[in-house]
C-alpha cells in the first residue's frame, strides 16, 4: 500500500521561499531588477577577491583545492568545469575569496605544486560586457578564420 506524503508543501509556498532566499546579499528579485551597469560593478566587486588557477590535475576535486588554499582565507566559491563526455575537470579552476588580502595570499601559489602538477595562480580577469573577437559587420570564411567571405 503506498504511503500518503505527510504535509507537502505547495509550490506557490516554494516560489515564495526562493524568493525570500538571499544568497550572497542579494535575492533573485533584487538581481533581475538591477540594471546592467550594477550587474557589471558587482561583477567587478568579485572579480577582485577571485583567482584562476591552471594545471590543474585532472582528478582534482573542489573539497582537495579548498584543503589546498585554506590557509589563504575564506573561500566563498570554487567554480570548476568538467568535459561532458569524459567527465575529468578541465584543468583549471575559480575561486572566490571573501576578501582581496585573501586572494593576493593566494596568488603566492604561484607554481607551487598541488596533486603533482605546478600550478599556476593569477588574477581572474573580468569578462568586458558586449565584447566580440569578431567584428560584427564582418563575415568569416568557416574555412580559415583569417579570410573573409565575399559577399
Amino acid at each position: 500500500m503506498p504511503q500518503k506524503a505527510a504535509n507537502p508543501i505547495s509550490p506557490q509556498k516554494i516560489s515564495e521561499l526562493f524568493e525570500n532566499l538571499n544568497v550572497g546579499g542579494t535575492t533573485n528579485q533584487n538581481v533581475s531588477r538591477m540594471t546592467r551597469e550594477q550587474k557589471h560593478a558587482q561583477q567587478l566587486e568579485a572579480d577582485a577577491c577571485s583567482i584562476f588557477i591552471s594545471n590543474i590535475s585532472l582528478v582534482a576535486t573542489p573539497e582537495e583545492i579548498d584543503e589546498y588554499f585554506h590557509d589563504c582565507g575564506t573561500i566563498k566559491r570554487i567554480t570548476m568545469l568538467y568535459d561532458k563526455k569524459t567527465g575529468p575537470n578541465d584543468g583549471y579552476a575559480y575561486l572566490e575569496f571573501d576578501s582581496v588580502e585573501s586572494r593576493d595570499k593566494a596568488l603566492k601559489y604561484d607554481g607551487k605544486i598541488f596533486l603533482n602538477n605546478k600550478i599556476g595562480v593569477q588574477k581572474k580577469r573580468t569578462n568586458v560586457p558586449n565584447f566580440s573577437k569578431t567584428p560584427q559587420n564582418r563575415k568569416v570564411n568557416p574555412d580559415s578564420s583569417i579570410l573573409p567571405l565575399k559577399s
